[in-house]
């Protein structure tokens, strides 16, 4: 069978070519192989003897039956293997989980390469919106990018345990992955042999291997020699790396010389006699990484075999290692590793036995790459995706408190969720009916400059999780719809149960059914059948307080999770602001619901008998009487009305005035409340059950607007300590749990 091989070869500087050797030796037994290989000049002479050799142009898969590609981040030995990858499915060994190095230089390679796209197709929103908030070295931390080769694969292998729990973060989903260790012959090192070789007889030997750069935290490793071993005439060290003249290491250059630091020795790129010698004279290997990012390592696997005790902060090896879990460990390691410590060394030789045996590993990868094949379809990093319902703000935003509420839950789903997130909308385009994407709402809003094609309808995939977010009832003139209900009609939720979709709704409230009095004319109809058409599709609802749960089961629901809402607690530096008189605030829409009018009635009330007491009122004009309107938009002494504010002056206004007045009605919540609460504010609130649920003893409350003006006029300001709150981000994390739990 024949087999096309991808991969650097000796004697490029790379791990992978080294690997490579060692993996072809054993592969040879199964197919018939041909390596790619575009510099044939460049090969070591072994390799031309013993492989036939094509160029990329030469390469066509249609002689080939099956390709295995080697993929890391160096971007000379890896671009035309990226491409053709894309190009040409097979089997991917995944050396870096970790691909944002690479992504970083191939537009270098391919003109039409799009990063932006790249991150997008790997990262949706979440990363586009963090790519454009950091700078891409900080981005390229977090996020891997690489979606692309995974899914124009047949197979991933990949040699790490850590990049198994990388791809349940970033993908809810590892079972794309195939974990095979990196293969490793035992040897058996002539130690005494080789430090003679070296003329370092007489010397304990402690290596670092691997080429020098930050993230093998070579720096911290010199810095802990100079506090620890620079004036121990008996040991050495030794970066055995391969150098180039680049700032970081002409830095640690620097550092040697002004610390005068005599028994270090940097060596150039070692070719495999070389690095041989290194390894079998090496006593102790520091062997570190900033951050572990699903990298295999070669080099660690050959300390493990060649005998040396291996100080490391990799957490998959803390049995085979003198492991530190902070740098700061590092000095007093350096002291006092070699006090007992065979048995860690024997341990690792004995992994190497029995987990790295080569003709097993290559045995495992050959059952991979045939299993592979025989289905061959391309993999699917994603087991589901949210689709996020937002229907009535992606229309327009009319700032009400759920409008408010939908973009805060949004943003906090899409900050924190690696789930892939499709905010989408129900639309009717040229006489057809139906649910599209709403990428650019989200882009637009964070001022991302990346255009998606909204104009796609919504395919519906199995394991999709829908979840509508917003209250997509439209009966602001001449709109009177409700939107799932629509969706209902044209059969959009039977589709999604075809497809075994979990459906989710958040009922915010179903306050124009309990309280109709006080919402638009059909507002009542409109959500009794929004109701029931909920009812006929038989999703899990998420409420947002007690009541609205009680409400909910009266109406015969009895899926029902309750998840608070949270509230954006900023720590802004809050100015104090001296009022004359005894203040008091009221913050919502202007609504009769809410009660401002009797709210004002007692203040007109207060000044009339000479009781020296100010309301401030903060909200946009809403559903109240033109002549209500009239009265706020003019002067009085004691009343004062501002339609918008910022957060810090709001917050201002909680910490400063005697107490915030929550006299709705009726309410699903009352955010402003809870977000009052967080800045020290004291709270009077009409005794309602919804109020009780989330306030509890934290508030004083009154009855009735005649027990309004009694509870007002004796009321005496009892500061209280911040109330701890629940933030965005912990809603956004319990309803990603919900979901997750029911997958």
């Amino acid at each position: 069978m024949e087999l096309a091989y991808f991969s650097p070869l000796p004697d490029d500087r790379s791990g992978i070519s080294a690997y490579s050797v060692e993996l072809l030796r054993y592969l040879e037994l199964f197919y018939n192989i041909t390596l790619i290989y575009d510099n044939l000049d460049k090969v070591n002479e072994s390799i031309k003897n013993r492989y036939k050799i094509i160029s990329l142009d030469e390469f066509s898969p249609k002689n080939f039956d099956r390709l295995l590609y080697n993929m890391g981040n160096n971007i000379e030995f890896h671009a035309n293997i990226y491409k053709t990858a894309i190009k040409n499915p097979g089997i991917v060994i995944l050396h870096d989980f970790f691909l944002s190095g690479f992504m970083s230089n191939y537009h270098k390679i391919d003109p039409n390469f799009n990063i932006q796209d790249e991150i997008f197709y790997s990262h949706s929103y979440k990363g586009l919106t963090e790519f454009f908030l950091n700078s891409y070295d900080e981005f390229a931390k977090h996020y891997p990018i690489n979606r692309r080769i995974i899914e124009n694969s047949y197979g991933i292998i990949t040699h790490t345990e850590k990049s198994l729990e990388l791809a349940e973060l970033y993908y809810q989903n590892r079972d794309f992955l195939t974990h095979i260790p990196h293969l490793r012959a035992s040897i058996i090192p002539d130690k005494q042999t080789a430090k003679k070789i070296l003329s370092l007889q007489d010397k304990t030997i402690f290596c670092v291997f691997g080429l020098i750069g930050p993230n093998k935290m070579h720096k911290e490793i010199l810095y802990a020699w100079n506090e620890s071993l620079k004036n121990d005439q008996n040991a050495v060290l030794i970066y055995a790396s391969g150098t180039t003249n680049n700032e970081y290491f002409l830095n640690l250059k620097d550092f040697v010389k002004t610390n005068s630091i005599e028994n270090i020795i940097f060596t150039n790129w070692l070719d495999n006699n070389e690095y041989h010698i290194y390894q079998s004279a090496c006593d102790v290997s520091i062997q570190l990484r900033a951050s572990d990012n699903g990298e295999a390592s070669g080099a660690l696997l050959d300390c493990f075999n060649y005998e040396s005790l291996v100080i490391s902060n990799y957490s998959n090896f803390k049995d085979y290692t003198l492991y530190i879990d902070n740098i700061c460990e590092l000095k007093l390691a350096l002291k006092t590793c070699l006090n007992n410590n065979q048995n860690i060394v024997k341990n690792a030789k004995n992994l190497i036995i029995t987990k790295h045996n080569p003709l097993s590993c290559a045995s495992r990868i050959r059952d991979l790459i045939e299993k592979s094949y025989k289905n061959s379809n391309k993999l699917n990093v994603h087991k589901s995706r949210v689709l996020l319902d937002i229907s009535a703000i992606a229309r327009e935003d009319l700032k009400t408190g759920i409008a408010r509420v939908v973009l805060q839950e949004l943003n906090a789903i899409l900050k924190i969720s690696h789930m892939l997130v499709e905010p989408i909308y129900f639309d009717q385009r040229d006489e057809k009916k139906g649910y599209f994407y709403a990428g650019d709402f989200i882009t637009s809003r964070h001022g991302i400059p990346f255009k998606n094609d909204t104009s796609t309808e919504v395919d519906i995939r199995d394991g999709d999780i829908f979840y509508g977010i917003d209250f997509p009832i439209f009966y602001k003139f001449p709109l009177f719809e409700s939107a799932i209900y629509e969706a209902y009609k044209i059969g959009f939720f039977n589709k999604l149960k075809s497809k075994k979709t979990k459906i989710y709704f958040k009922i915010h409230d179903i306050l124009p059914i309990t309280s109709p009095q006080f919402f638009p004319y059909h507002a009542c109809e409109l959500h009794l059948q929004w109701i029931e058409t909920i009812r006929k599709i038989d999703p899990v609802l998420i409420a947002t307080s007690q009541k609205t749960k009680n409400d909910l089961e009266k109406y015969g629901f009895n899926k029902i999770k309750i998840i608070p809402l949270g509230s954006n607690f900023t720590e802004l530096k809050v100015r104090h602001i001296k009022f004359k008189n005894r203040t008091f605030l009221a913050v919502g829409t202007i609504e009769e619901r809410k009660a401002q009018k009797a709210i004002v009635n007692t203040f007109l009330r207060l000044q009339n008998e000479g009781i020296e007491a100010d309301l401030i009122i903060v909200g946009k004009l809403g559903r109240v009487d033109e002549d209500f309107k009239e009265f706020l938009c003019k002067k009085h002494k004691n009343i004062k009305y501002l339609k918008f504010v910022s957060d810090r002056f709001l917050c201002s206004l909680y910490s400063s005035t005697e107490a915030i007045i929550a006299a709705s009605y009726d309410e699903g919540y009352g955010l402003p409340m809870v977000e009052a609460s967080y800045y020290g504010a004291c709270i009077i609130a009409r005794d309602i059950p919804v109020f009780r649920d989330i306030l509890g003893e934290n508030a004083t409350y009154f009855k009735d607007d005649i027990s309004l003006y009694e509870t007002i006029k004796n009321y005496k300001s009892k500061k209280t300590n911040r109330q701890i709150g629940i933030t965005w981000e912990y809603t956004a994390r319990e309803i990603l749990k919900l979901i997750k739990e029911d997958l």
